[in-house]
């Protein structure tokens, strides 16, 4: 799993999964922006793999041949999809992950010709695409001048020790709470308990909102404040990997406590029964900061 996330991270133009999956796949539920959905009937479907099966073995699984029952038994096997329970590779089961993902999922014939499924999918993702454009467009930083690069915006995150994660709670409340974290490759980290309201909230809608306040100094005289803050914006994911979990609440450790590697990786061995980890895999990040600490950053520059 770590693998597979660590090249996640590396695709910076992002990555196609193809073929079928199962619950393994759940901690990476987060990372998936479009579906596609092949759906075919029984028969195109079976003789789609009776092509592919004689493409590869040849006259071996036509009768007589080594693999003749084989073969058979693999179709019987392969015709039963349609109405086959969730605990095996059915259409039920893929409903079932269906429902698991919160992302846009593109159902397509797989009748249909090679070219208008392609062309289907391109157009979904430039529709996405659009979309995301006009809603980042709808909400301007008004004053932009006063905007953080992001460079900037990194060096807030690494040095700050709280945040508040914004959650969708229940009955159309938003669930905002504080948190400690460590920001580290473009992830948010947050060490929590296995279950409770965040991790419900999680599960139900992974997107969420994180900020940071770096500076609020009160100016009575000029009935302001002087501040610097950066919002984040992303997906969260529950991670089960007990070493990745290991790995990073070591990091937390470290993070607050530098300098006792040792020490933290202990304490965390000791509370890993009742340990969890959530990581936003941050989409967007924006900062903000008052135009007198703007001018005192280029002073001191």
């Amino acid at each position: 799993m770590r693998l597979i996330r660590q090249r996640i991270d590396e695709a910076q133009k992002g990555m196609v999964w193809s073929g079928s999956v199962g619950n393994w796949i759940q901690p990476l539920l987060p990372a998936i922006t479009l579906a596609v959905r092949l759906v075919a009937d029984t028969e195109l479907r079976l003789q789609r793999i009776r092509d592919r099966e004689y493409a590869r073995f040849g006259q071996r699984i036509r009768p007589g041949g080594d693999m003749a029952e084989k073969h058979q038994e693999f179709l019987r096997w392969a015709a039963l999809y349609d109405e086959g329970p969730e605990t095996g590779r059915s259409r039920a089961k893929h409903d079932q992950f269906a429902a698991l993902l919160s992302c846009p999922v593109l159902v397509l014939d797989g009748g249909d010709t090679l070219e208008n499924k392609v062309n289907a999918v391109v157009n979904k993702l430039m529709e996405l695409q659009e979309g995301e454009k006009k809603m980042n467009a709808a909400h301007p930083m008004r004053r932009f001048k006063q905007a953080l690069s992001r460079e900037v915006c990194e060096e807030v995150l690494a040095r700050g020790t709280s945040g508040v994660l914004a959650l969708h709670g229940d009955d159309g409340y938003p669930y905002a709470v504080p948190l400690s974290y460590l920001y580290v490759d473009g992830r948010l980290v947050f060490h929590c308990a296995k279950v409770g309201y965040k991790i419900d909230c999680v599960r139900k809608n992974c997107k969420a909102s994180f900020c940071v306040v770096d500076q609020d100094e009160i100016i009575p005289e000029e009935y302001t404040t002087y501040f610097r803050s950066v919002i984040c914006r992303g997906q969260v994911r529950i991670l089960e990997d007990r070493q990745e979990i290991m790995d990073l609440c070591t990091a937390l450790g470290e993070k607050y406590r530098p300098g006792h590697p040792q020490d933290s990786r202990a304490a965390v061995e000791n509370a890993m029964n009742r340990l969890g980890i959530m990581v936003m895999d941050v989409e967007e990040m924006t900062g903000k900061e008052a135009r007198e600490l703007m001018e005192r950053r280029g002073t001191q520059a």
